[in-house]
């Protein structure tokens, strides 16, 4: 059997790392490197100043600037991959600051120093409004929205229903969105309420002194799982290759590209919504329905060492810093050296959408990534059943799902198959499985995907079955398919932060 997997994101190189010794592969890859957000940066220092060194230089310091963190608790499947790859990962940490070029207010969540890291807001009377107005959106939150469910509410609305201060939500409720999901204030505020909620809960935050994930990165930098990963099958991987038009076979699909056309049995769309719809040659209603719900919007990232977007109270500097008041767009900071744990003569920064605000001088290189964008009609799409074996419903959950972080990379969109990203590594075999029904040997509802990755017998009795559609889709369902048991509802924001 052919397949054909379109992007090397982490969806893509998950189905590809499952799935090579077992089929004909090809990855075709539009970019010019392998692991989508995933992009580690090599920096040397030069005479105290630092500047881009060669690939893998060993005198070089390793920067991520798309994926950069995860945690055991809501990424376990990407936890086990690393386990089973020999990954190592070491503790990071995701402290959080504010500073408002329109006030002059900055403040941080790291100790109490760090919140009173200006003295003179021990006597402001706005300052201990947003303090006081955090804790009551904490509280209504987990009342109202978790308690109540209500998908259709925006934040904004429940924002002004549960009487936050202006001050909390423009010094914490806003900035707290915009540096997970890379989105302007405006967008923010029409947020699903209770997606918004569910994503602080389940990652602690929703309770002050509440026991949150241990946050990790990985050790040398992310670009070492894609190593890892591709270790036996990079080859299978064409790289600045990108793919012109998919269109659908009586027998199986055509993949033209640059190479020119090339007939699969199958194709994952390991990319983003938009990207899958323009791809498809005459798609269905149903595919335009639900791609089209699942919009995306570009992030500029820049890394640099211009210490002005990072805030004047040194106390106050954090692993996440977000600055408002420089118009809507959300202007957040990453720094480095705290979040990679690497010493270095310079602060190294990471910051999205501010590439006029850097000193061009300062700047070490600069990309552009793109990510979900987490609205009421993409959570709409969640619920929509398309008549694709619920391929379509898996999309959404895809889509939904990947809305977190820096990065939201690609979520795998098949043609009859979809997957997902993080946490892909469950929905990635859940669509396949559904073609086939319960996995053989693998009571219902078991997470069978975890099961195949401790019990490698399953893969090597498959290995020797003969190559047909049916037992390659088999093998697909032992891999991959079971219940994980997760209620998409409270299970957003679960990928890793890209």
């Amino acid at each position: 059997m052919r397949i054909a997997v379109i992007g090397s994101g982490i969806s893509g190189l998950v189905v590809g790392w499952r799935l090579h010794r077992h089929c004909d592969l090809s990855v075709f890859e539009a970019g010019s490197h392998i692991g989508g957000h995933v992009n580690t940066v090599p920096v040397r220092f030069s005479d105290g100043r630092p500047e881009l060194a060669r690939p893998h230089d060993r005198a070089s310091i390793p920067v991520d600037t798309g994926f950069i963190v995860h945690n055991p608790v809501n990424y376990p499947l990407l936890c086990r991959v690393f386990a089973t790859l020999g990954v190592a990962t070491q503790p990071s940490e995701m402290s959080f600051s504010v500073a408002c070029s329109r006030s002059g207010v900055e403040w941080a969540g790291n100790s109490l120093a760090s919140v009173f890291a200006q003295p003179g807001n021990l006597l402001s009377p706005g300052f201990w409004s947003m303090l006081r107005g955090i804790v009551r959106f904490n509280a209504q939150a987990r009342s109202r929205l978790l308690a109540e469910g209500n998908e259709d509410l925006p934040l904004g609305e429940f924002l002004t229903s549960a009487g936050i201060s202006r001050r909390a939500i423009e010094h914490y409720v806003i900035p707290i969105g915009s540096a997970i999901w890379s989105a302007p204030a405006a967008r923010i505020l029409e947020f699903p309420a209770r997606r918004f909620a569910s994503f602080l809960a389940n990652h602690g935050m929703l309770q002050i002194g509440a026991d949150r994930p241990e946050w990790r990165t990985v050790v040398g930098g992310s670009w070492r799982y894609v190593k890892a990963i591709t270790k036996d099958w990079s080859d299978r991987i064409r790289l600045d290759t990108p793919v012109r038009r998919v269109r659908r076979l009586p027998d199986g699909v055509e993949v033209v590209s640059d190479q020119g056309p090339e007939r699969f049995d199958r194709v994952v769309f390991a990319c983003h919504s938009d990207q899958a719809l323009a791809l498809l040659e005459s798609p269905h209603d149903a595919e335009r329905t639900v791609l089209e719900a699942l919009p995306y919007q570009a992030n500029p990232a820049a890394l640099h060492h211009d210490e002005r977007l990072m805030p004047k109270q040194r106390i106050a500097w954090s692993a996440w810093n977000h600055r408002v008041g420089d118009g809507d767009a959300a202007v957040v900071t990453y720094w480095m050296n705290r979040l990679q744990r690497f010493t270095a003569p310079r602060p190294l920064l990471v910051t999205l959408n501010a590439e006029a605000r850097i000193e061009r001088e300062r700047i070490i290189y600069e990309t552009t990534y793109h990510h979900p964008r987490f609205t009421t009609g993409a959570a709409a799409a969640q619920g929509l059943s398309v008549g694709m074996g619920d391929a379509a419903q898996q999309a959404a959950q895809a889509e939904q799902y990947a809305m977190s972080g820096l990065t939201g990379d690609t979520a795998a969109t098949a043609y009859r198959t979809i997957a997902t990203e993080l946490p892909g590594l469950q929905s990635i075999g859940n669509t396949f499985g559904q073609q086939t029904g319960d996995a053989k040997g693998v009571k219902p509802g078991q997470n069978v995907y975890t099961q195949a990755m401790a019990e490698d017998s399953t893969i090597k009795g498959l290995a020797s079955a003969q190559r047909t559609k049916k037992n390659l889709i088999q093998y697909a369902t032992d891999v991959f398919g079971g219940d994980t048991g997760v209620d998409p509802r409270s299970f957003a924001g679960q990928n890793g932060q890209y």
